[in-house]
């Protein structure tokens, strides 16, 4: 199965998905990893999170895929710079792995959040499924994944690096200008006004 965050621009398209299929292609060959992959950019960015990356384990389609030494969330410039030198990419947020490994993971690291899960799957394609679902998240414990999981499970993870396809978090406005301004879009002046 494959992760990905709602609020990011990816393009083109068809090389991003090009990445996420050798991703999965990889974490299916790869015992004993948590079967994760997680592309990144190099840009010193200090409003991101970051993948630093280990030695290259192996590779799939020309592109080589890394262990994982570690994460840092949103560091300053000068340690996003520090990183950049020492190889490290942009944490994209995008996952690929088998539902089994993704859930083990869970359980073991996020079990209150799991457990609360556990009951749907009697659910699935019933008349109950939403009212499991409404009745799941109504009280859901909330976790900060890349600390409480990510950072928690570098010995389980790879990284495949995302390359020749512009990435942005669209988390603020000037993110999108430039990513679209990237592309060769004109975006719309800021602030947008929405009609009454």
């Amino acid at each position: 199965m494959a992760v990905f965050p709602a609020d990011h621009f990816i393009h083109p398209e068809g090389a991003f998905i090009e990445v996420v299929e050798a991703a999965l292609r990889a974490t299916s060959r790869l015992e004993g990893a948590l079967r994760s992959s997680v592309p990144g950019r190099t840009q010193p960015e200090s409003d991101y999170g970051w993948i630093v990356p280990g030695r290259r384990i192996g590779s799939l389609g020309g592109k080589p895929i890394r262990e994982v030494l570690g994460f840092v969330e949103k560091p300053s410039r000068e340690r996003a710079a520090s990183i950049v030198t020492a190889g490290g990419v942009w944490n994209t947020m995008v996952m690929a792995g088998s539902v089994r490994t993704f859930w083990e993971i869970g359980r073991e690291l996020v079990p209150g959040v799991i457990s609360r899960l556990d009951p749907l799957a009697a659910a699935i394609g019933t008349p109950l499924e939403a009212s499991a679902l409404d009745d799941i998240y109504r009280d859901m414990p909330s976790r900060d994944f890349p600390s409480r999981v990510l950072e928690r499970s570098v010995d389980r993870l790879i990284v495949l690096d995302l390359e020749d396809v512009t990435w942005s978090d669209w988390g603020r406005p000037e993110r999108i200008h430039a990513a679209l301004g990237a592309t060769g879009v004109t975006a719309p002046a800021l602030p947008l006004r929405v009609p009454a």
